[in-house]
């Protein structure tokens, strides 16, 4: 996000939360501008550095996202095909 400011896609975020919920902290810091950073200490010289956080996120998951991340997202909800679901002339 800090250099190249892309759109940051993440799939299956909620076994990423599970594994690394300090994770969570660093997207729930980038929905503003203004608080859309993180510092972070590096190296063996220990330097603090400020990373931008802010930019365009999407991502899925098994079920509702943490309360104060689901404030700052557009849900889409995506139900699993039906018997009676016509597919025919669709191809993938």
């Amino acid at each position: 996000m800090h250099i190249y400011k892309p759109t940051l896609i993440i799939d299956e975020l909620d076994t990423v939360l599970e594994k690394d919920p300090e994770f969570f902290g660093i997207l729930n810091s980038g929905h503003s501008r203004e608080a859309g950073k993180v510092f972070r200490v590096l190296g063996d010289d220990h330097d603090l550095r400020m990373f931008i956080t802010y930019g365009a996120k999407a991502y899925g998951m098994i079920g509702d996202p943490p309360a104060a991340f689901a404030t700052r997202t557009l849900p889409i909800t995506l139900d699993p095909k039906c018997v009676e679901d016509n597919l025919e002339g669709l191809s993938g």
